[in-house]
C-alpha cells in the first residue's frame, strides 16, 4: 500500500467515526491502530486536528482538510493529511 493510500484509509476510518467528548469537553475523533511502516510495527493513536486551535494545521482543518496526528508512546510520530499524505515526523 502506498503512503497516499495508507493516509486515505486512515483518514476515512478516523473521520467516519462519531466524535467522543475529550477530557476538556471538546468533541474528538480517536483511532487506535497497529501499522507497519518500513518493516517496523507501531501501535498508534490517531487524533484529529482540533480546528479550534490557532496553529497553521488548525487553519487548514477549518478550511475542510482532514488532518490527524499519530502518537506512539505519547510522542508525535506521524501526521496524516489529505494534502500531504502520510508523514513520519
Amino acid at each position: 500500500m502506498s503512503p497516499e493510500e495508507m493516509a486515505s484509509k486512515i483518514l476515512d476510518e478516523l473521520f467516519n467515526q462519531v466524535p467522543q467528548m475529550s477530557r476538556s469537553g471538546q468533541p474528538l475523533r480517536r483511532l487506535n491502530k497497529t501499522l507497519t511502516v518500513d518493516g517496523v510495527s507501531y501501535d498508534i493513536i490517531f487524533i484529529e486536528q482540533n480546528p479550534n486551535k490557532s496553529s497553521r494545521f488548525a487553519v487548514r482543518a477549518r478550511n475542510g482538510e482532514r488532518i490527524a496526528w499519530g502518537f506512539v508512546n505519547g510522542n508525535y510520530t506521524f501526521r496524516v493529511s489529505d494534502t500531504e499524505g502520510f508523514i513520519i515526523l
